[in-house]
């Protein structure tokens, strides 16, 4: 992964100085392109990030993405200035340049994404920029603004059958030249493909391995590079880095094809940015809430000691506009990001913290303007954050919205209707003459015209006035997805307005988090501040400033060491990098001249990459080149480690000694030249303070001081032992060392940690150790005690260890965690330290509760059970902001919890409104119930979750976390000791490494190469010879690349691991099982061009492993740690049933047994198999005309597509052959909407069959059946027929009518049946009582029908969930849904005719009726429908 600087690249990603707050345009078009997501929280991104295929085509979202932008800007006409990026396309797909599936997906990822300041256009400018980034590619710079079109462009896209001179043509007219056009081409193909179902002349079906109509242009098509097939000028491109940067340029000229009088503004990342601030009415008081986001460096975690606050000036009364005090809060809550938020983001080495305020606000004094300090509590001043020294303004406060009031009713079927109900809320002193809103939405379905429109709001008398304010309220109805509102109030002809609020939240049932205490502080307001606080001035130079300031309080000597004074009116020769050459010198020339001279320029860009700084410079002075034009400079970092404090805006002389000028095919941003510095580059900027760094001259090698030597122990308390230099046989090995050895000091650095998970030990602790826990105490301090010097011979080294004995005892009410394993059953309440916080998740059937397991930890007894794994409990809620969603370290109190068996392991059980709890906090050391709730949301509830604590369980709360930070902390001493390891001169053997161990490759690694034992989950062979292999040793790391595939089952994805496979080891990887184990020798790290690790393997260095019988320790490891995750995520692998082809649903695995009719071996390729067995489905693939093997068989015929291992077993199958195939599935094949099977993988997944064996019931009934097709078809019969026949089972056809249905309430058609238990659940039952889970439970059909046949016999039968009459129905959600309720009887009222709703005698409609009649548990025939149709 590429190294990115922290405080410089910061300093170049935020914003021109000009940028002020607010500017809602900019705002909600970074937060979409940097966070990924709209206002509430949809994430766009993660639609196609990781450059993601579409789990139905298997197509490439990212290529179907940069398509959709591709055609919707082709239409540009530069002469005219019409046509371009405009969002057109969505009216454009009728015309056949645009054809193809994929645009209208496209068109449906994007269209919930629009706003009014965010135009379809720039959504799909967004998504695209999305796509190459997250496919590996250049990071775009976006510009934004795009207006939409409202109907259809002229058409211009090329079209395939076209000319080579009508495409040269249509590019020209769109501004782009015959080679522009030829690497647009290959940069978009690089990631993209063609379906057999839009080119059927181009990709014929079944020519893809496991995808059957869909064919890539690349042979790394998840991969944006240059390994596109091409032509004389495609070798131009051949140089990767040349591929990229041409890339850029141009896939950024295309998004930027707009109709002429469009402007287009660029939006870079801000460091800091401030985001919703709304002053509003919430619980009964106005409160002003707003979120400040700071940037965190992937890699890195957020400072728990960080303390940032949030400042404001009155706007009325005493102290306003801060004259005498301003008032201070804390935070309510703070979220922290995940890195893939937005692909764009986490390229740049970025994630988010966000700080959320709720502040009550005093109406008689209100709020005028709020900034921020920040600090990080590491003995530097705090930062202060105020827009540019102009604090951030809150204009007005006579109108406010309030979504709190306001409510919203959704209805309808094919298209929602939101029927919303908005309140706004006016100043009481005010006489408004009008009081309006204005709406807009533009995510509408089908790309239909926004909703704009001004609605009129009304005084609403029945919500009492709050705070001094008034309430209004104005209705209206919308089909879209985006609703936002401006409220206004016009006063004596002044109009007062809050603009751009969001709708995705309202009614009073919507969570708010509680206001945070105020505090008056001695403080002026931004402009004027005098305070020690450094002030941060400048959006674009925010963090780069805090490094500057920091820098600054370094001695004078120090900071002069690099510095020198310039000329503040420099010459044009400089004395000492001689003479000033301007931007054009670069032109015409292919090298640098001697003397090389200097180049001056205005800092634009700066970017920190992996080995490079990349700065953009742009003229100045008397340099003829016109601004426009853009020098791209690439300095190579050598041992520099930053630029700081280079920053944006800055004049730079950049000496030419030793740069290289390299030619650009065409650059729109700038010059057609680059510069590049590999050996070293000489630069100096600044006005007063002037900075020079020269890289040419290394440098010198800082001393190293001494160590102090240890303070000796304190005479008035005997010293703490420390457990590691005892006499334990790390010592005693130690001892054995030469003299000269021990007398050496070792100075240990404590490891940073991200989160406190627990390191295990393998040795039990010693009696000295719970001597020293037992005196943890309740101190607040959190700086681990000092580690005092070990007195010789203190301690008998031979002495026996003790049991294990408490270090803590809890409350009385509260059970030892280790003493919870051994009850069957019972309520216990529960105090322990998070280990693992999982995900919430809401179940399925019934009242649909949510659940979150936790692992907590009891470091009481460090060497008892709980200590190693801690215990897992699993909390039942009717909401998911009941349920407790704890830091880790935290502590935790669970009262009421039951215990129970699941599945044979012993665990507590929070049920549903039956438990309650409470966190404390490892941070603040206080209780609290998470950002969005409160005891005091419940006091009026029946059922109250959240626990309020004692005094005592506070005092054992604060006990145990001492506790556990103590034992924390020699835990990690002991682990830094252990390093300590005597010298070998021998041979090092290569490392056996986990996945989770492995570090991306760079300087701080001794050898980039591993042995690794791992469990082979998928292999396939590529194009380019190389074979991926998909592995998993059960342990995950952040980097490496999760699979997005069927295969693969989620809970699996984050522990899956990529190695490629080239030379002797492919030619090895093909002969690897799949669900086997292996050890991997030699197997190399590394980075892929897309940023993720995966290995790379060359020798064929692979050994199989037998589970039964090799005596690896890795490999029982291994085991161990599966059968942990199976236990732990509660993952059974898929059960896959032999099933009938007729049966077999599709994209679902299960095996079969078929008589081969023919087969087709295609070397290199797949391979093809027409099987039987001879059941019946209407939608298998067409055979052959030709075909005499398939005389008399039509639509009981499947094609097998055998890929990859499969292959070969077409080579061996002959005409007559009975098989059974295993793991195969039946795909839909789009180019001609049938099915057929695919077998893939390098398993043995077919088996000849003896067809002499008659003890193999399966092929019995393939005779059977088969024999049965042969024969006349079956006559129409009555119900006594079939009884006197007695032959059962068999299918048989009836003539006759339903005279009589059950259950008369088609309600109760379906039941919920627990497999678990076997039992039917009553009606009110949504989960099983007796199990106290929903997990295991199934749908079941208890229909029945009464059926009257021509000799007037009437018989029951019954109707299974599995008959055509449920066929596609959502049988899961029938009982609670009334939709899938009302469909089953508009699918039975064709057969039950006027009969439906009314009692007997009256009769449906003349049927004829496909009934198997079978013998059941008691003898007696039974009857069960198969098929009806109406005669």
């Amino acid at each position: 992964m590429c190294r990115i600087s922290f405080s410089v690249f910061l300093a170049t990603i935020a914003l021109a100085q000009a940028y002020q707050w607010p500017s809602p345009r900019y705002d909600a078009l970074e937060t979409l392109l940097f966070e990924g997501r709209r206002s509430d929280g949809s994430n766009l991104a993660s639609t196609q990030h990781p450059c993601k295929n579409r789990g139905s085509t298997r197509a490439s979202i990212g290529a179907e993405w940069l398509r959709l932008a591709f055609h919707d800007s082709a239409t540009h006409d530069a002469s005219k200035g019409t046509g371009g990026l405009d969002a057109s396309i969505a009216f454009e797909l009728d015309r056949a340049e645009n054809g193809g599936e994929g645009m209208a997906r496209s068109l449906d990822d994007f269209s919930t994404f629009s706003s009014k300041y965010i135009s379809r256009a720039d959504v799909i400018a967004i998504g695209t920029t999305f796509a190459v980034a997250s496919c590996g590619g250049p990071i775009l710079h976006f510009r934004g603004g795009r207006v939409d079109a409202l109907s259809a462009d002229t058409p211009g896209v090329p079209e395939p059958d076209q000319d080579l001179a009508t495409h040269t043509a249509m590019f020209q007219r769109q501004g782009f030249s015959a080679e522009e056009m030829i690497g647009l081409i290959a940069c978009g193909h690089t990631i993209g493909g063609v379906r057999s179902s839009d080119h059927p002349e181009i990709v014929a079906p079944g020519a893809e391995a496991n995808v059957t109509n869909f064919e890539l242009f690349d042979s790394t098509p998840r991969l944006f590079d240059s390994a596109v097939d091409g032509n004389a000028t495609m070798r131009k491109l051949a140089d990767p880095e040349v591929f990229n940067s041409t890339c850029g340029s141009l896939l950024e000229r295309m998004l930027d094809l707009v109709p002429t009088g469009v402007n287009l503004e660029e939006i870079s990342l801000l460091t800091v940015k401030v985001s919703d601030a709304q002053l509003t009415i919430e619980r009964g008081q106005l409160v002003f809430k707003v979120a400040l986001r700071l940037l965190q460096p992937i890699g890195t975690s957020v400072n728990s000691k960080r303390v940032v606050t949030l400042l404001w000036c009155d706007r009325y009364g005493s102290a306003k506009d801060c004259d005498g005090h301003a008032k201070s809060s804390v935070p309510a809550s703070r979220a922290t990001d995940q890195p893939d938020v937005s692909p764009v983001t986490m390229r740049m080495g970025y994630y988010f913290t966000h700080y959320r305020f709720v502040v009550p606000i005093n109406p008689d004094e209100s709020i005028s303007q709020f900034w921020f300090t920040v600090d990080e509590a590491d003995g530097t001043a705090a930062t202060t954050y105020d827009n540019n020294g102009n604090g951030y303004p809150l204009d007005q406060d006579n109108v406010l919205y309030v979504p709190e009031k306001s409510s919203v009713v959704l209805s309808g079927t094919t298209a929602t209707s939101r029927a919303f109900h908005l309140v706004s809320a006016v100043r009481g002193s005010l006489s408004p003459s009008q009081v309006y809103m204005s709406v807009f939405d533009s995510a509408m379905p089908k790309y239909e015209a926004p909703l704009s429109q001004d609605i009129t709001m009304t005084l609403n008398t029945s919500i009492p006035a709050i705070s001094g304010y008034n309430f209004y309220s104005g209705h209206l109805e919308d089909f879209g997805a985006q609703l936002t509102v401006d409220m206004h109030a016009t006063v004596d002809g002044t109009t007062y307005t809050v603009d751009y609020m969001q709708t995705y939240a309202v009614d009073s049932r919507t969570p708010s988090s509680p206001p945070t205490a105020v505090t008056q502080v001695n403080v002026s307001p931004p402009g004027s501040r005098k305070n020690s606080a450094f002030s941060i001035t400048s959006s674009s130079t925010t963090t780069a400033s805090i490094f500057a300031y920091m820098k600054r309080q370094a001695p004078e000597e120090h900071r002069n060491a690099k510095r020198q004074k310039l000329d503040p009116n420099p010459v044009e020769v400089d004395k000492v990098f001689g003479e000033r050459r301007f931007f054009k010198y670069l032109l015409g020339r292919s090298k640098i001249d001697k003397p090389p001279g200097y180049i001056a320029g205005l800092v634009k860009t700066i970017i920190d990459i992996g080995p490079n700084f990349e700065l953009e410079l742009v003229p100045f002075g008397e340099d003829p080149a016109g601004r426009q034009d853009i020098l791209e400079v690439l300095l190579s970092r050598l041992h520099i480690e930053t630029l700081d404090p280079l920053k944006v805006g800055d004049k730079l002389h950049l000496s030419l000694k030793g740069g290289r000028i390299e030619r650009l095919s065409s650059n729109k941003r700038g010059l057609a030249v680059k510069l590049r510095f590999t050996e070293g580059f000489h630069i100096r900027f600044g006005k007063k303070d002037v900075t020079e760094i020269n890289a040419f001259v290394a440098p010198k090698p800082k001393p190293v001081e001494a160590a102090p030597e240890a303070a000796p122990p304190a005479p008035i308390a005997p010293p703490k032992l420390n457990p590691v230099a005892r006499g334990s046989k790390h010592q005693r090995k130690l001892k054995r060392q030469s003299a000269e050895h021990e007398k050496k000091t070792v100075v240990k650095t404590p490891v940073p940690r991200e989160s406190p998970v627990l390191p295990v030990k393998q040795e039990p602790a010693k009696p000295d150790d719970r001597e020293i826990l037992r005196e943890a105490g309740p101190s607040h301090s959190k700086a681990p005690a000092p580690n005092l010097p070990l007195e010789q011979g203190s301690v008998n080294q031979d002495a026996p260890q003790s049991n294990p004995t408490p270090i803590l005892q809890p409350p009385g009410e509260y059970t030892a965690l280790d003493s919870v394993e051994t009850k069957k059953s019972g309520i216990v309440s529960l105090i322990g330290v998070v280990l693992q916080v999982d995900a919430a998740t809401q179940s399925r059937f019934g009242s649909r509760d949510w659940l979150r397991s936790i692992r907590i930890i009891d470091c009481t007894k460090v060497d008892s059970s709980s200590w190693r794994r801690g215990i897992k409990c699993n909390l039942f809620a009717p909401a998911e902001h009941l349920l407790p969603d704890p830091e880790l370290g935290d502590i935790i109190i669970l009262k009421k919890v039951a215990v129970q068996d699941c599945r044979g392991t012993i665990m507590p059980v929070g049920q549903c409104n039956r438990f309650s709890w409470a966190i404390f906090s490892k941070d603040k050391r206080e209780v609290y119930y998470g950002a969005e709730t409160s005891p005091q949301d419940h006091r009026s509830s029946v059922v109250c979750p959240f626990y309020v604590p004692l005094p005592s369980d506070i005092a054992y709360c604060e006990k145990l976390l001492d506790l556990y930070l103590e034992v924390e902390r020699k835990e990690q001493e002991e682990a830094e000791r252990t390093r300590v390891v005597p010298v070998d001169y021998t041979t090092r053997r290569r490392c056996h490494r986990l996945v989770e161990e492995l570090k991306p490759p760079g300087p701080e690694l001794t050898s980039e190469y591993f042995n690794c034992t791992v469990e082979v989950l998928r292999g396939f062979s590529n194009e380019n010879g190389i074979f991926t292999l998909w592995v998993t040793d059960y342990t995950k790391h952040p980097l490496a690349f999760p699979p997005q595939s069927d295969w693969c089952p989620p809970q699996l994805a984050p522990y899956v691991f990529r190695i490629e496979m080239w030379d002797a080891a492919a030619n090895e990887g093909v002969k690897m099982k799949e669900q086997t184990i292996y050890l991997l020798n030699n197997v190399r790290i590394r980075v892929n061009t897309a940023g993720y690790l995966e290995g790379k393997s060359v020798e064929a260095k692979q050994v199989l492993l037998d589970e039964k019988t090799d005596e690896s320790v890795h490999l029982k490891s291994l085991l161990e740690r599966r059968k942990a995750w199976q236990k732990e995520t509660g993952y059974v692998p898929e059960k896959v049933e032999d099933k009938l082809l007729q049966n077999a649903s599709l994209d679902k695995l299960f095996h079969c047994i078929v008589e081969v009719l023919h087969a087709e071996h295609h070397e290199g390729k797949a391979s093809m198999v027409y099987c039987t067995d001879y059941s019946s489905r209407d939608d298998f693939a067409a055979i052959p005309s030709k075909a005499t093997w398939a005389k008399g068989l039509e639509n009981r015929v499947v094609k097998f597509v055998l890929s990859e291992g499969q292959s070969l077993i077409a080579k061996f199958l002959k005409q007559g052959d009975f098989s059974r195939f295993n793991k195969m599935r039946l795909r839909l094949d789009r180019d001609r909407g049938r099915v057929i099977g695919l077998v893939g993988g390098n398993q043995d997944l077919m088996e000849k069959l003896n067809p002499k064996n008659k003890e193999n019931g399966a092929l019995h009934d393939l005779y059977r059946r088969k024999e049965a097709l042969f024969k006349p078809p079956l006559p129409h019969n009555t119900f006594q027929e079939i009884l006197d026949l007695k032959v059962f089972p068999e299918k048989f056809r009836v003539q006759g009518h339903v005279v009589s249905y059950e259950p008369r309430n088609l309600d109760e058609a379906i039941f919920l049946w627990c497999k678990t238990c076997k039992r039917q659940l009553k009606t009110m039952e949504k989960m099983c009582h007796e199990c106290e889970t929903d997990e295991g439970l199934e749908p079941r059909s208890n229909l029945f029908l009464t059926v009257e046949d021509k000799d007037v016999n009437r018989v029951l039968v019954s109707v299974s969930e599995k008959a055509f009459i449920f066929q596609d129905l959502d049988l899961p959600a029938y009982l609670d849904d009334p939709d899938v309720r009302r469909k089953l009887g508009q699918r039975l009222q064709p057969f039950l005719g006027s009969l439906a709703g009314k009692p007997a005698p009256a009769k449906g409609p003349p049927l004829v009726l496909e009934v198997v009649a079978w013998l059941d548990s008691a003898g007696d025939v039974a009857f069960t429908l198969v098929n009806a149709s109406v005669a």
